[in-house]
């Protein structure tokens, strides 16, 4: 039987005016078990020509049950197939 995941997380900042960022941490769980907890910071950079997406997360993963190399591969997932959830042209 596959493991029930969960996540928990706490918005930290959010927008304020005069920022582009978001902040928050969280906590993730297989089952039971806590396997990490993180803080990640988001910034939207605009300028004339292009926007730039600034992701930096601190984690600690607990008992070799989450790695970076996992938490790095699924935030690439969502990141690479977040462009099909906007509006579509007519």
């Amino acid at each position: 039987m596959a493991a029930l995941c969960g996540f928990t997380s706490n918005l930290m900042n959010f927008w304020r005016q005069g920022t582009q960022r978001i902040v928050y941490s969280y906590e993730m769980y297989s089952d039971e078990s806590l396997i990490s907890i993180s803080v990640a910071s988001i910034q939207i950079l605009e300028a004339a020509d292009a926007t730039t997406l600034v992701w930096t997360e601190h984690g600690a993963f607990l008992d070799g049950l989450d790695t970076s190399d996992l938490r790095e591969g699924g935030t690439s997932w969502l990141l690479d197939n977040m462009g099909g959830l906007g509006p579509k042209d007519p």
